[in-house]
């Protein structure tokens, strides 16, 4: 008996730790008095707490630091930190 394996190409979605890095520094920027803990897990707004105002702002600050644009669309799907830098990781990356 002859087994056939199929290998698939399964997009890991990875991101930058720069990017990771300079998305976090943007989300302390709006609230430099909070004392809290960003991990990549981190909920914009359940764990964070970013109003749609301040996830706004996150949104032109990160537009303003990489030469990309972020739609409405793309960014209503972001729920947590890694979900944004993996967003940010690809939208630079299909730029170069």
């Amino acid at each position: 008996m002859k087994f056939e394996y199929t290998l698939r190409n399964i997009d890991m979605e990875t991101y930058s730790q720069d990017v990771y890095d300079k998305i976090v520094d943007i989300i302390k920027s709006k609230n430099p008095q909070d004392k809290f803990e960003i991990t990549p897990k981190s909920h914009l707004t359940n764990d964070i707490g970013l109003d749609s105002m301040d996830f706004t702002e996150v949104i032109i600050d990160i537009e303003k630091t990489y030469p990309i644009s972020i739609s409405e669309l793309e960014a209503g799907k972001i729920k947590d930190v890694e979900g944004l830098a993996i967003l940010i990781t690809k939208l630079i990356n299909k730029k170069l």
